[in-house]
């Protein structure tokens, strides 16, 4: 039976995800980019917490697969490459048409699914990674203006990760950076794509993902005041919003 595709709403990943559709049409908005339609056999590069969403076209479409990769041992990688580097160098464009590129990856989810050379995976993955870098990264992007601007958004994302389990607000937010609460928003809203508040709704959906992939007895009720939601009800309600299945269908695998 074909799982058919769902729609995903405004969200992002800590980790860079490689995705593929083996059939129809989905279409994926990033964060100040034009809507795009993706069809079969095109590979679509989610940055690290870079925020996106994306819709079926076509009723037909079926045979997503996304590959979620740990973001450190990608910029090991990259440093291998480039040079050490102060953080991790976006992959663009977001979609990629290249052939090679493309079959190679389709090899890698076939091998996955029919449960192929398990023992290769990892060097299967560097190789195309290192492939993917030398062809669609941009050095010199990384190195832009570091403006005030810049340095408090990084002093607002570390606060927020810092705090990602306990309720913490964008006035919380204000008095520790010493910013205004409105400057504080429409800074980080153009840079991230989200308020500080969705940002940090964002990270608890994230951990809590990450938590339920590494244990299949988790108790749902516990995980919901561990990631600092108030309740499971609203903790459900949010995880299936942002990944069209409730903590129970994902923690079965569903």
């Amino acid at each position: 039976m074909k799982e058919f595709y769902e729609n995903y709403s405004t969200h992002s990943h800590e980790t860079l995800a490689l995705g593929i559709l083996e059939h129809g049409v989905i279409q994926v908005q990033f964060h100040e980019q034009s809507k795009q339609n993706v069809v079969s056999n095109t590979m679509i590069v989610f940055n690290p917490n870079q925020v996106h969403r994306t819709k079926k076209v076509s009723n037909n479409s079926y045979g997503y697969y996304t590959l979620h990769i740990n973001t450190q041992w990608c910029k090991k990688i990259q440093d291998e490459l480039f040079g050490k580097q102060d953080g991790f160098i976006n992959v663009f464009p977001n979609i990629i048409e290249d052939t090679q590129i493309v079959e190679e990856l389709l090899k890698l989810y076939q091998e996955i699914t029919q449960g192929k050379n398990a023992d290769k995976y990892e060097e299967t993955v560097e190789i195309l990674l290192k492939n993917i870098f030398k062809n669609y990264c941009d050095v010199t992007a990384l190195h832009e203006n570091k403006k005030e601007d810049n340095i408090l958004l990084l002093k607002i994302e570390q606060y927020i990760l810092d705090n990602v389990n306990n309720q913490i607000t964008t006035q919380d937010i204000s008095k520790e950076v010493n910013y205004s609460e409105a400057y504080i928003s429409r800074v980080f809203k153009k840079k991230f794509g989200l308020s500080p508040h969705a940002f940090l709704v964002n990270q608890k959906i994230n951990r809590a993902k990450n938590k339920l992939r590494n244990s299949k007895n988790q108790d749902l009720s516990q995980l919901a005041v561990e990631v600092g939601f108030y309740d499971q009800s609203h903790f459900t309600n949010t995880f299936k919003r942002y990944f069209s299945l409730t903590p129970k269908q994902y923690q079965k695998g569903e």
